[in-house]
């Protein structure tokens, strides 16, 4: 499970920086600008407005896709100055991919915290899976002269999670009323939590047990298979969740040995009344 957080501050019309996250299926997409000029603000969110649509449009892979989107926007913002760009990509097999100009800096939180880009002014692509609990901060470089001195900061943001970025990212501007735009996202790559409860599929037991046009009951094994198939699809990973299952396998198997027995003594009780029946016509 990724969870996506995105906040900006202190932009006005001549000096801007901010911060976008898209997503479609499980890739994702996040983008922090920071550029100068008249009307910057407006320039850089046209300039966001058709990527988005043409990134995840392209088959190509995310590096590439990457390159292109990054070409892309310096055309589009060509006409403003100091412009920084970082962009970032999560593949449906959790590959973080990271690619920009200028000095945004990206922090990864796995058990100490890694500057992920030392240097992003040659737009070098930087690649490698993010693994459960990781979490990626991406900062604006505005943002980050705060934060370079004081790694306390840093790990501050990253325990407030992605619900109070904005809170910590505003703190900043309150403390220093003079800084610049600034912007940053927060990606929190959480561990999934294992469910210990067992979800059987939609079928219905009873449906093991078919009758025939004289109305007795016996076995369908072809269900059963489907059914015990479906099972094996639904095995929880956690030990309390694998010994419910084994319980309700249990439950399910002592109910068809007891539908297997009744018909069983069902039929004998009926073979008898028969030979009884016949001997009473003799």
């Amino acid at each position: 499970m990724v969870k996506f957080a995105k906040t900006l501050a202190a932009n006005t019309d001549l000096k801007s920086c901010q911060s976008f996250l898209f997503s479609e299926g499980e890739i994702y997409l996040g983008i922090i600008i920071l550029g100068s000029g008249d009307d910057c603000f407006t320039i850089i969110r046209q300039s966001i407005s058709e990527l988005e649509e043409s990134f995840f449009a392209q088959e190509a892979a995310l590096p590439e896709r990457l390159s292109v989107a990054l070409v892309t926007l310096q055309e589009k913002l060509a006409t403003l100055t100091e412009v920084e760009i970082l962009l970032s990509a999560i593949s449906q097999d959790k590959i973080l991919y990271l690619q920009g100009i200028g000095r945004h800096k990206a922090y990864l939180l796995r058990g100490g915290i890694s500057n992920l880009i030392p240097d992003t002014s040659n737009s070098q692509l930087i690649s490698g899976y993010l693994n459960p609990g990781d979490k990626l901060l991406l900062v604006s470089s505005s943002l980050d002269q705060y934060l370079v001195s004081d790694q306390s900061k840093i790990e501050k943001i990253f325990q407030s999670g992605v619900d109070s970025l904005e809170e910590e990212v505003t703190s900043f501007v309150l403390e220093h009323p003079d800084t610049h735009p600034l912007a940053a996202i927060l990606i929190d790559c959480s561990e999934a939590k294992e469910a210990d409860e067992v979800v059987l599929p939609e079928q219905p037991i009873m449906a093991t047990v078919m009758t025939n046009l004289d109305g007795e009951k016996k076995f369908n094994p072809k269900v059963l298979i489907g059914l015990l198939s479906n099972l094996k699809t639904a095995v929880p990973k956690t030990h309390k969740g694998r010994l419910i299952l084994g319980a309700v396998l249990l439950v399910l198997v002592l109910l068809i040995v007891g539908v297997s027995v009744k018909n069983k003594s069902q039929a004998q009780s009926n073979a008898k009344f028969s030979a009884l029946l016949t001997q009473a016509k003799d």
